[in-house]
C-alpha cells in the first residue's frame, strides 16, 4: 500500500471521478431544492439556472405547511415503517434460526416452501387483502397498512443464511451457559443481527413509502389516519 503524498496523488483521479459521479447522482436533489426556492415564473423558463434570481422560500414552504399536514404524513410513515420492521423481525429471526440450526422433520421442505414464496407475485394477494380489510372495517387504520407486510419471505431467507454461517460451537456455548432455545439467537448475536436488520429496514421503508408500490391498492383507496375533518392520506396515488 502506497502512503504519503505519492499515495494521495495516485488516489486523486479516482477520488475526482467518484466526486463527479456523486455530484451527478445528487444533481436531481440539488435541482429539487433549487426549484423549491424559486417563484413560479422562474420554474418554466427555458434556461436551467440553478441559483434563483428571487428567493420565494418563505412563500413556497409557508404555503405547503399551511395547506398540507406534512408532519402528519411523516408521522404516518414513521408508524407504518416501525410497525412493519418490528413484526418482520419478530417473525423472521426465530423462523430463520429454526430453519438453520434446529433439526426437525420436514425442515428442508419447509425451507423449500419459503423459497417458493419468493415466486409469488405481490399483486396476487392485493385484491383479496383489500376485500378482507374492507369487510373488517380496517380501511382507515394503521393495521391495514402494516399487516400485509408483517411476514417477509425474503427476511426469513436472509436470517436463515445468517444463522447458517454461524458456527455450531457458538450455539452450544450459549446453551451450556444457560441460554434457552428461545434466547440463543438473542442478545449474543445482536451486534451481528443489526447488520442483517439494516437492509430489512431499508426495504420495509422503501416499500411502505414508495408511491410506485402497486402491490397495495389499500394505499390508493381513501386510506387515511386522521380525524374525519382533516384526512391525511398516506399516498394520493
Amino acid at each position: 500500500m502506497v502512503e504519503g503524498p505519492r499515495g494521495n496523488l495516485a488516489d486523486a483521479p479516482r477520488l475526482l471521478l467518484l466526486g463527479v459521479l456523486g455530484l451527478v447522482v445528487l444533481m436531481p436533489y440539488i435541482w429539487m431544492i433549487s426549484a423549491s426556492l424559486k417563484p413560479l415564473d422562474e420554474l418554466f423558463r427555458a434556461s436551467l439556472q440553478l441559483w434563483p434570481e428571487r428567493f420565494h422560500a418563505i412563500e413556497n414552504y409557508g404555503r405547503v405547511f399551511s395547506q398540507i399536514p406534512v408532519f402528519h404524513y411523516l408521522w404516518n410513515g414513521v408508524v407504518v415503517c416501525a410497525g412493519i420492521l418490528f413484526f418482520q423481525l419478530l417473525f423472521a429471526v426465530p423462523a430463520g434460526y429454526a430453519l438453520a440450526k434446529l433439526n426437525f422433520p420436514g425442515r428442508d421442505y419447509v425451507f423449500g416452501l419459503v423459497m417458493l414464496g419468493l415466486l409469488v407475485s405481490p399483486h396476487v394477494p392485493a385484491l383479496p387483502l383489500y376485500v378482507a380489510f374492507s369487510q373488517l372495517g380496517w380501511l382507515n387504520t394503521y393495521a391495514a397498512l402494516i399487516l400485509p407486510f408483517t411476514i417477509s419471505v425474503f427476511a426469513i431467507f436472509l436470517f436463515r443464511q445468517f444463522f447458517k454461517a454461524l458456527p455450531d460451537e457458538l450455539i452450544h456455548a450459549a446453551r451450556r451457559s444457560g441460554a434457552s432455545c428461545c434466547r440463543t439467537p438473542g442478545p449474543r448475536q445482536r451486534p451481528s443481527q443489526s447488520s442483517q436488520s439494516s437492509p430489512i429496514g431499508m426495504i420495509c421503508s422503501g416499500r411502505s413509502l414508495s408511491s410506485k408500490d402497486r402491490r397495495a391498492p389499500l394505499r390508493r383507496s381513501a386510506f387515511c389516519i386522521s380525524d374525519p375533518m382533516r384526512r391525511a392520506t398516506i399516498s394520493r396515488h
